[in-house]
């Protein structure tokens, strides 16, 4: 799959991959990229799970004049949105599709970008992985660059206030309530709170909105969610493009998974993993993991790292600590955790 470039009539130009249908399969699923760095890269969300899927799929790039725009505006010119919806109503003409065989999805920015577009044009499927609502906010606390290239180089909390009004705001004026709309979030994600939770209400009214919210302790960050649920993601990206249309216990899961490892007696197995150690300009840098598993620690000050140097002179050197939530899901193994 080749990077392809779609010319808006704006100008504007949509950067897009497409994967082809299999067999007689009739519909489409557009994926939306979230933050992967800084800059507008080459990767592209969803890319290897869904290779596989027998419709067609096509992923849009958040590369717009060389930053992120949220897929919406450049200094508060929603061009992008323009061009965005140009090309998906491209599309679905050259398919023949109507709303209903038509699928948006994606993660965290991905996933903001998919319910605009589907309250925007009244797509009926939209999947939805821990997506942002406050957009003004949220690039403003985490992508400056971003924020400025969306918002204006002198943006202001009135520009951000504005931003952060747009999804809310559709969400309480939409009146076309026949979508199927599934969730995927975590109260463990730092971002439910905020962003998740006041929208909620809203969503309810929708006549198939599914919430899929996962408990698990391998869920302990905002990018846990998608990897621990790939197997439910293809299962609902699957059946609609089979045109079955899941709707999942009266509209709500809630993953538990093993629990075990709450109860079981930690085994305190000493686990110690170098990942990086090399040389430069004479200096050492060394990065690894050190941890006995099963012990939990509620304070930066219950952790003490050194790194020993035995020679003719011994060297006892402390070393920082970072916060790693994901290493429970790396290290993990069910009864020992």
């Amino acid at each position: 799959m080749q990077e392809q470039i779609f010319e808006a009539s704006n100008g504007v130009l949509v950067k897009y991959k497409h994967k082809p249908a299999k067999y007689d399969y009739n519909h489409i699923i557009f994926v939306f990229s979230g933050f992967n760095n800084p800059l507008p890269g080459k990767r592209w969300d969803l890319n290897n799970i869904m290779k596989d899927c027998p419709c067609d799929v096509i992923w849009i790039s958040d590369d717009f004049e060389g930053m992120h725009s949220y897929y919406l505006c450049i200094d508060l010119d929603f061009k992008v949105e323009n061009s965005v919806s140009e090309f998906i109503e491209y599309q679905k003409r050259m398919k023949s599709l109507g709303n209903d065989n038509i699928t948006l999805t994606g993660f965290s920015k991905g996933a903001t970008a998919a319910l605009y577009y589907s309250l925007k044009m009244n797509i009926s499927n939209v999947v939805l992985t821990v997506p942002q609502t406050k957009i003004g906010s949220y690039v403003d606390f985490e992508w400056k660059d971003a924020a400025k290239h969306i918002m204006g180089e002198n943006y202001t909390s009135i520009h951000m206030k504005y931003l952060d009004n747009i999804i809310p705001r559709m969400l309480k004026e939409d009146s076309n309530l026949a979508k199927n709309i599934y969730l995927l979030t975590s109260e463990e994600d730092i971002q439910f709170k905020e962003h998740i939770e006041p929208i909620l209400k809203d969503l309810s009214r929708y006549s198939n909105f599914n919430i899929i919210k996962s408990h698990s302790l391998l869920v302990r960050q905002h990018r846990d969610v998608a990897t621990h649920h790939t197997p439910i993601l293809l299962g609902i990206y699957y059946a609609l493009a089979s045109e079955a249309v899941p709707r999942f216990n009266d509209g709500e899961v809630n993953f538990f998974g093993n629990q075990k490892i709450l109860n079981s007696k930690p085994s305190l197995e000493e686990i110690v993993d170098l990942e990086v150690f090399r040389i430069e300009n004479s200096r050492l840098f060394i990065e690894g993991v050190g941890i006995l598993r099963g012990w939990h620690t509620d304070k930066w000050s219950d952790i003490n790292y050194e790194l020993l140097i035995n020679g003719k002179v011994n060297y006892v050197m402390k070393l920082s600590v970072g916060h790693r939530p994901g290493l429970t899901r790396a290290y993990h193994q069910f009864g020992t955790v």
